[in-house]
């Protein structure tokens, strides 16, 4: 005789529709399925007290994804039997607050009912401290094996990563380590001991310690050099109104008052830092204002600069901060 007993499953089906309408309260542990239009079923279990409108459902395949997350905007999209639906906006200080219905003991956004089960003891919130633990201890060997440098133990990583990448599966760390230390002999060996042993066919001296007392200029004083001579250099222009962008001595004779502007034929090309000397001669008999640019991308203390006849006039230009400097 089987000691299990007999066991009779009852459920009961209807539609959307037909349970709006049912008030009725089943017995305990009776099935409850309301057909949906889509063909899929929501199931509820009855307790003997509550309507199937009061009883939860259970669900079935609940998913939840992702639909939008950026730095203002945090939505998801809960999909159950019945179908799809996002939640409120999750982020921002007007967001709904998520909380647990104390009867259903499902997920709330705001006042919407998720449909989700709470998980936990009565809905109540998880207790994760055994999980920070285990974290923090995680965190401390870490910062052990790296002595609390966790950027250069990444680079180190992947630089062992990198090296690791060309290594074949036959190769061993024996041999590698072996190899290594085989080139680092065969350098060693190849370093020259006696001034016999040095290739200095050129005459030159190889110290880069080396104190240059002769002719041999570094490349510093070369330089310096290279800027003293650029001084020297000059060029005759026929017009104020198109500058040359170099070189540093500019030259320009007037032969009549009428005077002209002064502009550079490029100014994008003029070099940031980059001085100019411009002497102006008047030669047109009779002394005149030369007007001093101070309108967009100039600057200048001054309108205008009268010219003496017969006598050459100095002015400086120099390009600082996008904007050519005029001193008169």
């Amino acid at each position: 005789m089987s000691k299990k007993g007999a066991f009779i499953y009852q459920q009961i089906e209807l539609t959307t529709a037909e349970w709006a309408d049912n008030a009725t309260v089943y017995p305990a542990s009776v099935w409850l399925f309301e057909r949906l239009e889509n063909g899929k079923f929501n199931m509820k279990l009855a307790d003997g007290v509550h309507t199937f409108a009061q009883l939860p459902a259970v669900m079935q395949e609940v998913k939840v994804t992702v639909k939008t997350n950026d730095a203002t905007t945090y939505i998801l999209t809960i999909t159950t039997a019945g179908g799809k639906f996002d939640t409120p906006n999750l982020r921002g200080n007007d967001a709904p607050v998520p909380s647990i219905d104390p009867e259903t003991k499902h997920w709330k956004i705001g006042e919407e009912d998720t449909g989700v089960v709470a998980e936990g003891q009565d809905g109540e919130s998880y207790d994760d401290t055994e999980i920070r633990n285990a974290l923090t201890a995680l965190q401390q060997q870490v910062n052990t094996l790296v002595s609390g440098d966790a950027s250069s133990a990444i680079e180190s990583f992947n630089e062992i990563i990198a090296f690791l990448a060309n290594v074949e599966d036959t190769d061993t760390l024996q041999g590698l380590i072996a190899g290594l230390n085989q080139s680092i002999a065969n350098v060693q060996t190849s370093i020259p001991t006696k001034l016999s042993q040095l290739q200095n066919d050129d005459h030159t001296v190889k110290d880069a310690d080396y104190v240059h007392t002769d002719n041999n200029y570094s490349d510093e004083e070369k330089t310096k050099v290279s800027d003293s001579l650029r001084l020297k250099e000059y060029v005759d222009v026929e017009s104020l109104e198109a500058l040359p962008s170099s070189p540093y001595n500019l030259r320009f004779v007037y032969t009549s008052s009428t005077p002209q502007a002064i502009n550079f034929s490029d100014m994008e090309s003029v070099p940031e830092m980059q001085e100019f000397y411009l002497s102006i001669l008047n030669s047109s008999g009779s002394d005149f204002d030369q007007p001093i640019p101070n309108g967009s991308g100039w600057q200048s203390e001054e309108s205008s600069v009268t010219l003496p006849n017969g006598k050459p006039t100095g002015v400086s230009l120099k390009k600082e901060h996008g904007i050519i400097v005029v001193r008169v």
